[in-house]
């Protein structure tokens, strides 16, 4: 980048976050007067086209509903990015109670098989959690947040949960020993 840039000394911020392996989820709002309001979530599918899970999404606890916002120029739609996942003891649990042909292989099968159930009361009693990262473009940009800190941080702010394990590395090097710490867990 310094070099494409022209620019020996300049130096870059890089927020570093870790990868949560569960089921990629695009949740859109709908704006309704002063606020937004979950309208519908869609797994990433084949990467143009999602399947709708909606019924079984809003079984997440954690999910805001509805989120107040303010600004002058705030666009009908705001789509936020997230993965929805279930923990390794939440997995050895519900293990527990499927048949040996029903086991699920590892969390990121039990979350995308608990998703696309189609009775909600089914999801809702497997504990899935949900961790947000993202805004898109236009969204943030309308919002005036300019880098990922102000995205997680606008999150956060609005009740959405994060992972809290992000920091910022200002080397390549620092995000190196970062990944050399948790790569190892």
């Amino acid at each position: 980048m310094r070099r494409s840039l022209g620019d020996e000394a300049k130096t870059f911020e890089f927020v570093c976050e870790l990868k949560i392996d569960g089921l990629n989820i695009s949740l859109v709002y709908v704006r309704s007067g002063e606020q937004y309001v979950f309208q519908r979530g869609v797994t990433r599918g084949n990467g143009v086209e999602g399947e709708d899970v909606t019924h079984t999404i809003r079984t997440i606890e954690s999910l805001p509903l509805t989120l107040g916002v303010q600004g002058k120029q705030l666009p009908k739609y705001l789509e936020i990015g997230g993965e929805v996942y279930i923990t390794k003891s939440s997995l050895e649990r519900l293990n527990r109670t499927l048949s040996d042909d029903e086991k699920f292989a590892n969390p990121r099968n039990a979350a995308a098989g608990s998703v696309r159930q189609l009775d909600p009361k089914v999801t809702a009693s497997r504990d899935l959690r949900l961790f947000c990262y993202a805004i898109d473009g236009e969204g943030a940009e309308q919002l005036g947040l300019k880098s990922q800190r102000d995205v997680l941080q606008w999150l956060k702010e609005h009740e959405f949960p994060t992972n809290p394990e992000w920091t910022e590395c200002t080397t390549l090097e620092g995000v190196k020993k970062l990944y050399d710490v948790h790569h190892k867990h």
